[in-house]
């Protein structure tokens, strides 16, 4: 708990500085993570005896949150520039496997690949987009504290009261009790934040969306947990002191960015 306390010290504030500034420093460090989690994708692959190629993994994800990027900074003929490194990445890929991987393992091998390449990348992604909509600062900083909050307020309910076991057979950790705590967590989060944050959404909208985000968030770190279990590893990584890899922070709030980008456009409409 401690070595999860101080990495949270460290990187909150980097995380709220990259929010705060946008444009190209977001992108940046999006792009960072996309790439990061790419690789760890890769690494649960492996140790499930695959063989994705990781370079092209990396490749495609930067690829990913740059293009997206070029979407909202409107630079012109960076989509050309994008498709043709995809594109050389994707052949060299098809080339190096159909070399060193032989039979069946190839295709699922190339399966694994091209999932470490859009997952986390394609929806950290659109946390660029939700930061660029009217009130994109609150937004963003609404969608990282209903997540983290209601992580951490599950994890603590959890060991301190959890009883019954949520899904033993993914992850044997989680309990009814920390779920019900993460959900309740989630709304009062969202409704706090909604309005300090003066955010344009009536309070029926905001019960909606933190519920919305309780559920899908858990959905999120469930599915990291069987990948997890799939693989036969703890952790995706090591990269975060008492967390573990950047799939291990991540695996929430990847499901719950599509949830606030849509939402953020239906409460506009």
């Amino acid at each position: 708990m401690m070595a999860r306390v101080c990495t949270a010290i460290v990187t909150v504030p980097i995380v709220i500085l990259l929010i705060w500034l946008g444009d190209l420093f977001l992108t940046l460090g999006i792009t960072a993570l996309g790439v990061v989690g790419a690789l760890e994708v890769c690494r649960l692959a492996r140790a499930r005896g695959l063989k994705p190629f990781s370079v092209c993994a990396g490749i495609w994800a930067g690829c990913c949150v740059v293009f997206v990027h070029g979407q909202v900074a409107s630079v012109q003929g960076q989509q050309i520039i994008l498709f043709s490194v995809v594109l050389a990445a994707l052949l060299g890929a098809v080339t190096l496997f159909l070399r060193r991987v032989p039979g069946r393992l190839e295709v699922n091998s190339f399966a694994a690949t091209a999932v470490a390449a859009f997952y986390p990348a394609a929806p950290l992604s659109l946390v660029l987009l939700v930061r660029d909509l009217d009130q994109g600062f609150e937004w963003v900083i609404l969608l990282v504290a209903v997540t983290f909050i209601a992580d951490s307020t599950a994890l603590i309910l959890g060991k301190s009261f959890g009883r019954h076991l949520l899904a033993h057979a993914i992850s044997p950790a989680k309990t009814w009790e920390g779920a019900v705590g993460n959900l309740l967590a989630a709304i009062t989060t969202t409704v706090a934040v909604v309005v300090f944050l003066s955010l344009g959404m009536t309070f029926l909208q905001a019960i909606l969306l933190g519920t919305l985000l309780g559920v899908a968030g858990q959905i999120g770190d469930l599915v990291e947990s069987a990948a997890k279990r799939w693989a036969g590893v703890k952790d995706s990584g090591s990269l975060l002191p008492g967390h573990g890899g950047v799939l291990d922070r991540l695996d929430s709030i990847v499901f719950n960015i599509p949830l606030v980008y849509y939402f953020s456009i239906w409460v506009a409409t």
